[in-house]
């Protein structure tokens, strides 16, 4: 069981500049191991750019050099970030979203259902009147009492019920 272990000073690159952080420490005696719960809540576990930064770092890395795209980040966001960082984040940025489109892959559709069908409605759903001002209505005065919510649903449908009728397919 990890035991808190004091408190460690750590400075983080955000959007607006750096920001120093006091995080609690905790530590494992059994495993030897040691975890900081705030850099976890905050995502910065594995740099000490903030989620923010990151994301800067992941399109300049992707749409230009590391060199340029440090660059464009000490240009446009005032952030001294070196290429060898941007590279780092960027290809770990990188990795990151290969492994998301691996794992979260969709199975193969099936084939494409013969027939689509789409429902469509639209009714009155009654607001608040500061909702309204300004809204002109059906009433005879000219004034809103309600607004219009719409619906639109599209399903498949390979089955029919007893009577004829389409039922719709699962998910």
């Amino acid at each position: 069981m990890a035991r808190f272990a004091g408190r460690r000073l750590r400075t983080i690159l955000c959007a607006l500049g750096e920001l120093r952080l006091q995080r609690a420490y905790y530590h494992c005696a059994h495993c030897g191991q040691g975890f900081f719960p705030r850099d976890r809540a905050l995502g910065v576990e594995d740099s000490y750019l903030s989620p923010g930064v990151q994301r800067m770092v992941g399109v300049v890395g992707a749409a230009v050099s590391f060199v340029e795209g440090a660059g464009l980040l000490r240009e446009l966001a005032g952030l001294t970030v070196s290429a060898r960082q941007v590279e780092r984040d960027a290809e770990r940025l990188g990795a990151q979203a290969a492994r998301f489109e691996r794992d979260d892959s969709q199975p193969p559709a099936s084939a494409a259902a013969s027939t689509m069908y789409l429902g469509q409605d639209g009714t009155g759903v009654p607001m608040r009147p500061e909702a309204l001002r300004g809204r002109v209505g059906k009433q005879a005065d000219g004034s809103a009492k309600t607004r219009e919510m719409k619906l639109c649903t599209v399903w498949t449908a390979q089955d029919r019920d007893a009577d004829g009728r389409p039922t719709r397919d699962p998910g």
